[in-house]
């Protein structure tokens, strides 16, 4: 994980300094890299966000794994009901509030 970041940090660094040194090349200053560099970071923020909302809209919910959650909570209500901890399963009572 970290060397991953370190890598992207780098690519990021040299990208950001050939892009800048290309600019200038061509004549233009700093004003076209911030620009640039703007303009870039809102695209890629708009791929994003169109990147997650697709992924969201395919979610396909996984029946299987819903089986074994709802098996699993009554096995553990089953062991903290032999176990002596029928307190845990009981819901919790609102105190009524006195005037």
């Amino acid at each position: 994980m970290a060397t991953e970041l370190v890598l992207k940090s780098k690519q990021l660094l040299i990208g950001s300094t050939s892009l800048f040194a290309v600019l200038y090349l061509l004549g233009y200053g700093i004003t076209a890299f911030l620009v640039v560099a703007f303009f870039a970071l809102a695209i890629f923020g708009l791929y994003s966000i169109g990147k997650v909302g697709k992924m969201a809209s395919q979610f396909d919910p996984c029946e299987e794994a819903k089986e074994e959650l709802e098996r699993e909570i009554v096995e553990a209500k089953r062991w903290y009901s032999t176990n002596g901890h029928s307190h845990v399963l009981e819901p919790k009572q609102e105190k009524a509030k006195e005037k």
